[in-house]
């Protein structure tokens, strides 16, 4: 937000001049080393807020998944897919076998009809 980044700002100035004043004195003032803790706090408190903007991402989440299926659920429809489809594989290996037999009377009957047919004639 632009108010954080404005406090960061002017904070950050601060704890700069802070660490200016140690480095130059080696002491610390009062009137510098309150903006400093703020800083600190400011930088703990917008920490502690991303994770819990995680984690309550992380928690809808859960919970609409959880709402979903169970795991036995769900390895309960994945095995009856899997029976499915192999009701399935036996019916495509019927219907091959039936495609294959028919095609096969057909050519019979094409290779055997003008016979017969010539014969009778």
């Amino acid at each position: 937000m632009l108010e954080d980044q404005i406090l960061m700002n002017l904070l950050g100035k601060s704890a700069e001049s802070a660490m200016d004043e140690i480095k130059t004195t080696g002491t610390l003032s009062q009137k510098n080393a309150i903006p400093l803790m703020l800083k600190s706090q400011f930088n703990h408190i917008a920490h502690l807020d991303e994770k819990m903007q995680e984690m309550v991402t992380i928690d809808a989440f859960d919970k609409k998944v959880a709402g979903l299926v169970t795991k036995e659920e769900f390895n309960t429809r994945i095995s009856k897919i899997e029976m499915d489809l192999s009701v399935l594989k036996e019916y495509f290996g019927f219907l091959k076998w039936f495609m294959v037999s028919g095609f096969s009377f057909l050519g019979i009957l094409i290779a055997v009809v003008p016979i017969i047919y010539h014969k009778i004639l």
